[in-house]
């Protein structure tokens, strides 16, 4: 089932994106012409929710400017993360607690996709009945960031966070599309486990917080397809974004 609520992390600065980034957040630099931040929205509302929570930190007033109340139907809200300079996205992500008290999607303000993506997750989502569903495309060797290795029924069995050149773990090996999906119980699951992190100076990303507690919670790999999503860290990524089919 397609959560009516989503969650988008849209406090970074993206200091790796300067100068582009200088006095713009990182989720409305554009690809394409058009906000990332704007993008993601695009696509939620296609999904068919109705409600987004957009958790801002740096140059909130910018964002909260250029989008205002609503969207195309959807309730639009805000709630700044007045330590997003000192503390990681896992400190950001416990002001959607009370939000997500039903479940919901939680999406990074960094990733773009396009309609092949889109389809994937529409059609995981629709069938999808477990705690937490993790939208996720095969990794590849010149990948960083959350790699997930799952046993051959697509679940989670361990998670680790990658450089560029590590070595690779055996397995069936996932990188996170920046796209997850939380059940009610999910939800119920996971907050008290997040709100233990010092919302002032935690260093972790809320992945992290998943990682550290899977066997307590199980997480569900939703296969997406690669070859029209990318994550925006760099110059390098938003090269590749701008020549994608999105």
């Amino acid at each position: 089932m397609i959560p009516k609520k989503a969650v988008i992390l849209a406090a970074g600065k993206g200091s790796r994106l300067m100068p582009l980034t200088a006095e713009t957040p990182k989720c409305l630099v554009r690809v394409q012409g058009k906000p990332i931040l704007l993008r993601e929205i695009q696509g939620l509302h296609r999904l068919g929710v109705e409600e987004i929570l957009v958790l801002t930190g740096y140059r909130s007033e910018r964002i909260e400017s250029l989008l205002g109340p609503s969207f195309q139907g959807i309730t639009l809200r805000y709630l700044f993360n007045p330590f997003y300079e000192t503390a990681n996205n896992a400190s950001t992500l416990r002001l959607a607690e009370e939000f997500l008290k039903g479940g919901g999607l939680i999406v990074e303000g960094d990733v773009v996709w396009g309609e092949n993506f889109q389809r994937a997750l529409q059609k995981g989502l629709e069938s999808s009945s477990q705690p937490v569903t993790w939208a996720a495309l095969p990794f590849l060797d010149r990948m960083d960031g959350s790699l997930l290795v799952s046993d051959q029924d697509l679940k989670v069995r361990s998670m680790e966070f990658r450089r560029i050149g590590a070595p690779l773990p055996g397995g069936d090996l996932w990188k996170s599309s920046g796209l997850v999906s939380l059940s009610p119980e999910g939800s119920l699951a996971y907050f008290p486990l997040l709100l233990k992190e010092d919302p002032a100076r935690t260093p972790k990303y809320y992945d992290q917080v998943f990682q550290e507690n899977l066997s307590a919670l199980p997480i569900q790999i939703l296969p997406v397809p690669g070859e029209d999503w990318m994550e925006v860290d760099s110059p390098e990524d938003l090269k590749v974004a701008e020549g994608l089919s999105l």
